[in-house]
């Protein structure tokens, strides 16, 4: 006998004076609840005592339970849990494992005031309040009645918090061990404290390694690119040889000072050539 649902008789079940023990029976997996006797009787039967398989008695503990202290029987166990994002599970186990033959139960959800009515599938009553329950309900308590007995679970909710790095880790780009973006195969930029940067410049410009930074990592763009322009390179760049031999404080100058010197090479180079030829012209005249 199983999968059963006794309830509301006199007695559930009773084992009178003709019953003969029959080693081979199953009686387990049923709900023997809410009867007005006793759920399981065996007053008037020739045992001292009987053993039936588990079932279902309305409670977790024997006191709860309303069978005759003759009987021997496994008590199925309610459990109340969170699966989470707002759902809750009252779930029937025997020995840790879900009682998926039990027949449906129903079983009485309250929080704040607020009676819901489930019923089980397959040995579980579920029940879904919305992904925003337990950051709302946090601290409060989710109380379950199944049979007679009451069971509480207290609410928690944790935030989920990303790290800068929104959980990924960045990639070393450049050469030898500097740090994002570093030299990058003389990519200026740097992102973390590479030789090149400390840490608040934009992404590596020219070393496609120093592309690799992760998404909430130090940049002040949070990305890498090489079409990205000279103003938004790092504003201080140092250079260290083992001595600090200079420092430019903006990149736009160091631009400007190299073009400075090539015109400059340029316009002398150009005087030089004319003075020379001048020099040729007065000596062929002499």
């Amino acid at each position: 006998m199983k999968t059963n649902s006794i309830k509301y008789n006199v007695e559930g079940i009773s084992f009178g004076p003709n019953y003969i023990d029959n080693k081979a029976k199953d009686i387990s997996s049923n709900d023997i609840s809410a009867n007005t006797g006793k759920d399981v009787e065996l007053r008037d039967s020739n045992y001292n005592t009987l053993e039936i398989g588990p079932n279902w008695y309305g409670a977790n503990v024997g006191y709860l339970a309303n069978i005759c202290p003759k009987l021997k029987s496994g008590m199925i166990q309610f459990k109340l849990k969170s699966a989470g994002n707002g759902v809750y599970m009252g779930v029937f186990t025997y020995n840790g494992q879900p009682m998926t033959d039990l027949p449906p139960i129903d079983v009485l959800f309250i929080v704040n005031g607020e009676k819901i009515w489930v019923t089980t599938v397959n040995g579980v009553a579920t029940i879904n309040f919305g992904k925003n329950f337990d950051k709302n309900q946090a601290g409060g308590i989710l109380s379950a009645i199944a049979g007679v007995q009451r069971f509480q679970l207290g609410i928690t909710y944790t935030e989920n918090i990303n790290n800068n790095n929104n959980g990924k880790t960045p990639v070393n780009g450049g050469t030898g061990n500097l740090g994002n973006g570093g030299l990058g195969g003389l990519g200026i930029g740097g992102n973390g404290l590479g030789t090149i940067g400390i840490g608040t410049g934009s992404s590596g410009g020219s070393n496609p390694s120093s592309n690799q930074l992760s998404e909430g990592a130090s940049s002040s763009s949070g990305s890498s690119s090489a079409a990205q322009s000279s103003t938004q390179q790092a504003k201080i760049i140092n250079i260290d040889d083992g001595e600090n031999l200079f420092k430019i404080e903006d990149s736009q100058a160091l631009g400007i000072l190299i073009i400075g010197l090539l015109l400059g090479s340029i316009i002398v180079g150009y005087m030089l050539r004319r003075d020379k030829k001048n020099l040729i012209l007065r000596w062929k005249n002499d």
